[in-house]
């Protein structure tokens, strides 16, 4: 009896250790693989960012290109307006009586007549 409880307990144990040998190569498979796809899911992330960071670039200097565009626009615009203004003035002055200036006679009187 005692020889066959020993064998018994011997068959348990080598039991038990070749289920725990599968166990922790099961174990290990499945921390590989999630180890792999873990690393997958990052790649694909810093992918994407990357992505979204150069595409935000983009717009950025396309942003910056049409601020510039527009600001000089503006400035063009001033600068007529500027040189339509001096070229007004100097339209009203009168050579005859030697550069009279109208223009500020004509806002004089306007500001008479409104006071």
């Amino acid at each position: 009896m005692y020889e066959n409880v020993k064998d018994k307990a011997s068959e348990v144990i080598t039991d038990t250790k070749e289920k725990a040998g599968e166990l922790i190569d099961s174990g290990k498979k499945m921390f590989s693989s999630a180890s792999e796809t873990t690393g997958d899911i990052l790649s694909e992330g810093k992918d994407k960012l990357e992505s979204v960071t150069d595409k935000a670039k983009d717009y950025l200097k396309q942003g910056k290109e049409e601020l510039t565009e527009g600001v000089s626009k503006v400035n063009y615009a001033v600068k007529t307006g500027l040189n339509g203004n001096q070229e007004e003035r100097n339209s009203k002055k009168d050579n005859s009586t030697g550069y009279k200036n109208t223009y500020n006679e004509d806002r004089t009187k306007n500001k008479k007549q409104t006071l």
